[in-house]
Parts: structure tokens; C-alpha cells; sequence
């Protein structure tokens, strides 16, 4: 997700781009994904917010939950986009999400989405909704009832996020842990 300040907050303003389409895949050598993590983390001043060896470390989280999987963007062999997908445990949830409570209903699964991040030359070109819908369909066909993410309120993610239908999960939650849940329709 984005952290304020960052430039993945511009907003998304839709341009045409020339030449090859951005693809999908699904395997990504670790030290590339976790070197791009970091790169598009660095803040415009230069510091690196987070880095490589820790992204790596995250990536192990999220891909050592059950029914993990990582989607990546690149453009010709150029990774350009990113994000994990992970089936979340009703414990877990309820632990980490502030009004989890509020939105189990018997038999959901939930499935929670991570580091959606486009490299900076390929935003406002509409790659972060592209991987977004993308990986929401690979949740559904997964089996996922519902999808929860966390943001930072007022970013250009955040009202992507609430254009794709997403809802805050409550309005009474702390900026920097702000969660919000789509529901698969029956």
C-alpha cells in the first residue's frame, strides 16, 4: 500500500501509452520482487523506507499463508507492478482488524491482499486498477467470499480501492492500520 508522501499517491489520470501491452505471471525470482518493493518504497527524498532484505521477508509472510500467491505486471521483461494475495484465518482477522467482528458471517473466506505497488513511470496509466481487478478475479476463482486490504485514507489507492467497490470496514479506525473489505456477489 501506499504510505503518505509517497509518490504512488498522484492521481490516476488516464493516458494512452504506446507500444506492448503490460502481461501477468505469477513467479517472480524473490531478490527481483523484493528489490523492486524496495525501489518503489524509496521516498522522493532519496531514503529508503524499506529494504530489499526486509521486503523479502514480507514476501515470505504472505507466501507462507495458505491458497498465497504473488501477481506480477511487467511490460516486455520490465517488472512494472506487483501485489500478493493470501487466504486470512478468522483468528487472524479478528487479532489484526479493528471491527473484524463486524463483518464474519458463518462460512466466509477471507482473503486479504498485500503490497500492491506500480513503478512510478507507469502509474496514472491505469496498471494499479489493472492488477487490482486482476487479482480480486484470482481470489474469487480461488474460492474467496471476501477481500480485505489496508490503506492509508485519502490516497490515490484508497479511492481506487472504493471505485472497485471496496467499503471501509469501520469509520472509527486508525490511519496508519485503515482497513476496507469487498463481498463477492452469490
Amino acid at each position: 500500500m501506499a504510505e503518505p508522501g509517497d509518490p504512488q499517491n498522484r492521481d490516476e489520470e488516464p493516458m494512452q501509452e504506446a507500444g506492448p501491452k503490460p502481461r501477468f505471471e505469477h513467479e517472480c525470482p524473490l531478490e527481483e520482487i523484493a528489490k523492486f518493493i524496495s525501489d518503489i518504497r524509496t521516498g522522493e527524498d532519496g531514503r529508503m523506507k524499506l529494504s530489499p532484505e526486509k521486503a523479502a521477508e514480507r514476501i515470505g509472510y504472505y507466501l507462507g499463508h495458505p491458497n498465497a500467491w504473488e501477481l506480477i505486471l511487467r511490460k516486455e521483461s520490465e517488472l512494472i507492478g506487483c501485489t500478493f494475495a493470501y487466504e486470512k484465518s478468522r483468528d487472524e482477522l479478528l487479532k489484526e482488524v479493528s471491527g473484524a467482528d463486524k463483518l464474519l458471517e458463518d462460512g466466509d473466506r477471507v482473503f486479504e491482499i498485500r503490497e500492491v505497488g506500480i513503478k512510478p513511470q507507469y502509474r496514472g496509466k491505469h496498471n494499479g486498477q489493472k492488477i487490482m481487478e486482476e487479482i480480486m478475479e484470482e481470489a474469487k476463482q480461488k474460492g474467496a467470499t471476501k477481500l480485505v486490504l489496508s490503506t492509508f485514507p485519502g490516497t490515490v489507492a484508497h479511492k481506487l480501492y472504493k471505485k472497485l467497490g471496496f467499503k471501509e470496514v469501520s469509520d472509527q479506525q486508525d490511519p496508519k492500520n485503515f482497513y476496507m473489505t469487498y463481498k463477492f456477489q452469490k
